[in-house]
């Protein structure tokens, strides 16, 4: 029987096992009730219009031939359009075509590391942050910079410091509902951390999957 030799890439070494895949195997047992991941309660899935909606994309060979076939790889584009148009009357200045439709927002951390991150680059980080984040960028051997966070998010005298002394490839914060903590930053808090990124030349990431959640004022 013919021996292959197989190695895997150095960066290998650093990438643990996953956490949330733990978590979502413990959740799994009917019997378990966990406070560990953010689960939406199944019974406000929004089903019946879902299952519309694809009886609708399957209605007539035409329009299933379609939904079938490969598209885009940025993703499909009237769907791009409107979230577009949303972010537009949010105030962002943004076309169609600068829109990239993930599988879900753990793809989009991906792509970002795998565009961005060397090994050794630092990365700022809330201390503590969303784990799924944290293995996305150590999978890419991201060194982290961590900022403690007070009862409106980031502190930022810390995050003035550690810019002052680094210079990081980017900043990632959860702006609303943070992970895991559930703080959700104030307008005030969010413009004075762009004044700060903005003067030291940092971009930042925001990875914001509860903002159209939030009801209230910030």
């Amino acid at each position: 029987m013919t021996q292959f030799n197989l190695s895997f890439a150095s960066r290998m070494a650093h990438v643990n096992a996953s956490v949330i895949r733990e978590i979502l195997k413990v959740i799994a047992q009917p019997e378990i009730i966990s406070f560990a991941g953010g689960m939406p309660a199944q019974d406000l899935f929004p089903y019946a219009g879902l299952r519309a909606a694809a009886e609708a994309a399957l209605r007539t060979n035409e329009d299933a031939l379609k939904a079938l076939q490969y598209g885009p790889s940025e993703g499909y584009g009237p769907l791009r359009e409107a979230i577009a148009a949303k972010l537009q009357a949010e105030g962002l200045n943004l076309e169609g075509n600068q829109i990239l439709i993930t599988t879900n927002s753990q793809q989009g951390i991906m792509l970002i590391a795998h565009a961005f991150l060397d090994p050794g680059d630092p990365v700022v980080v809330a201390d503590p942050t969303f784990l799924g984040a944290l293995q996305a960028f150590g999978s890419f051997e991201a060194k982290f910079l961590t900022v403690p966070l007070d009862e409106h998010g980031m502190k930022l005298d810390a995050l003035e410091q550690v810019l002052s002394h680094h210079r990081p490839k980017f900043i990632y914060t959860v702006p609303t509902f943070q992970n895991p903590t559930g703080l959700a930053l104030t307008d005030e808090r969010k413009a004075q951390m762009y004044e700060i990124a903005a003067a030291h030349g940092v971009p930042i990431v925001e990875d914001d999957p509860y903002g159209d959640l939030y009801f209230g004022t910030q």
